[in-house]
């Protein structure tokens, strides 16, 4: 009975080593009082690449509606709230001054959406980076995350050839 258990042990323990090693950037949530913010993440970046996106999903557990105002970091000059948005037939991003959260509802930011737009950018990204950023919201205050850096063809983000940013 002693070696069934070591086997079992054994096995069990492979499997996780492997899962861990099929996911190398797990997934990873904040919480504010009733807002749950997760997985922010964002793509690696070439070297001298001036802009990027990062994306998260923003949950409201309330009976209140809350917004997110803006977003802070030194990852980039400037961190800003944008919508992509399709305009006679060419995609183009356009600043937004906010962005709802309703009660009992969930705002996705993701690719060829809603996102954070970074400009300026201050570093490279590269895989398995974090950058932190802070979120403002209206009532939530403000809120701590890390986004993960992810590689660059694992999701597509909608910004690549894009020029018309404002």
């Amino acid at each position: 009975m002693h070696l069934f258990k070591m086997i079992f042990a054994m096995i069990v323990g492979g499997a996780s080593i492997t899962a861990v090693g099929i996911a190398p950037v797990a997934a990873h949530s904040f919480n504010s009082g009733l807002l749950h913010i997760e997985h922010p993440w964002t793509r690696v970046t070439p070297p001298g690449a001036r802009t990027a996106a990062f994306y998260l999903e923003i949950e409201n557990k309330g009976d209140t509606s809350d917004r997110l105002l803006s977003v802070e970091g030194d990852v980039a000059d400037q961190l800003s709230l944008h919508n992509h948005i399709m305009d006679n037939g060419i995609a183009r991003m356009r600043p937004v001054d906010g962005i709802e959260i309703p009660a009992k509802g969930k705002v996705s930011l993701k690719p060829g959406g809603l996102h954070i737009m970074a400009t300026g950018m201050r570093r490279s990204l590269t895989e398995m980076d974090r950058v932190s950023l802070t979120l403002i919201f209206k009532n939530a205050g403000r809120v701590q995350v890390e986004a993960a850096v992810e590689p660059l063809g694992k999701k597509e983000s909608g910004h690549d050839g894009m020029h018309d940013m404002h």
